[in-house]
């Protein structure tokens, strides 16, 4: 995990910064710092857009009596996909305009969602609620209960 961290803080912003100083100097500076914002604005505004259209769905499915599970994830997505396109960066811009993509959001949505179904079954992730009892403690579970918040 740490080395992934490391890479994401290190390594992701070394290569933005690497990538608009070529654009600027193929482009100038100006026209790069005019993409920088222009991506940024677009991306928010797209962003704001699929979110609302995420959260209707969210509360149609709650109008349903359905656990939005699928809709929930979809959200957090474009939420992520709203803090990349604001970042300054054209790889982050790309990732961020692919999630705000409903097919693409679709099908990485369903790879989390798999990657943490896995990880459930695994035993390296456990879900407790409220009122749920935890028969071995681990850890790193934290007990949710009514009017009790303990770390086991």
């Amino acid at each position: 995990m740490f080395i992934r961290l490391f890479l994401l803080f290190t390594l992701l912003p070394a290569l933005e910064l690497s990538l608009l100083i070529a654009i600027g100097s193929r482009v100038g500076v100006l026209p790069t710092l005019a993409l920088i914002l222009l991506a940024g604005v677009a991306g928010a505004s797209l962003a704001r857009r699929e979110g609302m259209r995420v959260w209707l769905s969210v509360n149609r499915e709650l109008s349903a009596g359905r656990m939005p599970a699928g809709e929930l994830m979809e959200a957090f997505l474009v939420l992520i996909a709203g803090v990349l396109l604001v970042t300054p960066g054209v790889i982050t811009d790309l990732l961020g305009v692919a999630l705000l993509i409903p097919p693409v959001r679709r099908i990485v949505s369903a790879f989390v969602m798999h990657r943490l179904a896995a990880a459930v079954a695994a035993g390296h992730v456990q879900v407790v609620h409220a009122g749920a009892a935890v028969s071995t403690p681990h850890p790193n579970v934290v007990d949710l209960r009514p009017d009790e918040y303990r770390v086991h």
